[in-house]
């Protein structure tokens, strides 16, 4: 399968507890690790927007999933000092696309995305 285009950083595996971003215009990025949630934008133009603060250099980030075509989001119960939390991603390829589910501490996204993006705020 092709899978989703990616821009920014290079290409995730076929994959599960997916917690890194290579590649990227700040190297090797430990999205559990080393970045707090800064939000989750869902807008009307199929996109999906996660953005990021990175612990080590302050600097603000974003994982932004375009063409979305599908898309479900369910509430997940956490501690208030997790919140901002990313656990991990999974990432599955598939014909015009990739299938994708996001665990944070408080919200389990699920989607199918044609493109991910990698951006430096």
């Amino acid at each position: 399968m092709s899978g989703a285009v990616f821009h920014g950083m290079r290409p995730w595996a076929l994959d599960a507890g997916i917690i890194e971003c290579t590649g990227t215009a700040l190297g090797v990025v430990d999205l559990h690790n080393d970045a707090d949630v800064l939000e989750v934008v869902i807008t009307t133009g199929r996109t999906v927007r996660l953005r990021f603060s990175h612990t080590a250099g302050g600097r603000a980030f974003a994982l932004v999933f375009t063409g979305v075509s599908r898309f479900h989001a369910a509430r997940l119960d956490h501690h208030p000092d997790d919140a901002a939390l990313f656990h991990d991603l999974s990432h599955v390829p598939v014909e015009g696309g990739s299938d994708c589910e996001i665990t944070l501490a408080a919200l389990r996204l699920e989607l199918r995305a044609a493109g991910v993006e990698f951006s430096v705020d």
